[in-house]
């Protein structure tokens, strides 16, 4: 598997995409998620993406398919890259979630975690 997810508070994740995300990666974390959501009404996520290298296509799909589903599900997105490309990512990701979403750096991961910890 190329995610780690790491429960840092009620309906609060930090996801560490590693290498190319797969479809079992999806399968891993939306059961996790939908229950979240069932019993707060939101999840926020902390998405490391230093590591990250992309999507298989039926990850992908199943990324764009939660995305969809969940649109308003996601209180708070932080995702903790390094350089131009991962702050795009998080700009990009604006346009799939209807939450907040911050950009940190690398070296801000702790920042990150306190940010998305904050409650809805």
């Amino acid at each position: 598997m190329s995610l780690a997810i790491q429960e840092l508070g009620p309906a609060t994740f930090e996801l560490a995409a590693a290498g190319m995300l797969d479809k079992d990666d999806y399968e891993q974390f939306v059961p996790l998620a939908e229950r979240n959501i069932a019993e707060h009404g939101h999840i926020n996520l902390l998405i490391d993406i230093t590591h990250f290298r992309g999507w298989s296509p039926p990850a992908l799909w199943e990324d764009l398919k939660f995305d969809r589903k969940h649109y308003d599900d996601v209180a708070r997105l932080a995702l903790v890259g390094e350089g131009r490309v991962d702050e795009l990512m998080a700009r990009i990701s604006r346009l799939f979630t209807g939450g907040e979403v911050r950009y940190f750096d690398a070296g801000e991961i702790d920042a990150a975690r306190t940010w998305v910890s904050v409650p809805a």
